[in-house]
């Protein structure tokens, strides 16, 4: 499921509107575009964000892809340590709990 970028906890407003400019309206156009080092790259030439910031929201995007998570299951999964699905995948859920 694919969500406004606006819905990316820690995106500011000057990055809400860079990220727009670029035609990345959604979580999963930024995913796209965030992918891999080379497009944060990219991006970050094209909208003056910093590239750990864009891995950081990129990891944010791909989260919110997974049935029922939403902005409070993912700033829970960040306070304990899990940046990223790969890491969720190992984790164990009574740990997590």
């Amino acid at each position: 499921m694919s969500y406004s970028i606006n819905q990316i906890g820690g995106l500011d407003e000057d990055e809400v509107k860079a990220l727009k400019a670029l035609g990345l309206r959604t979580t999963d156009r930024l995913l796209e575009a965030a992918r891999t080092p080379k497009g944060r790259k990219i991006l970050a030439e094209k909208t003056q964000i910093d590239q750990k910031r864009l891995l950081d929201y990129a990891n944010a995007c791909d989260h919110m892809r997974i049935k029922g998570m939403g902005m409070g299951y993912l700033g829970l999964l960040r306070e304990v340590g899990v940046q990223t699905v790969r890491e969720l995948k190992y984790r164990n859920p009574g740990n997590l709990a």
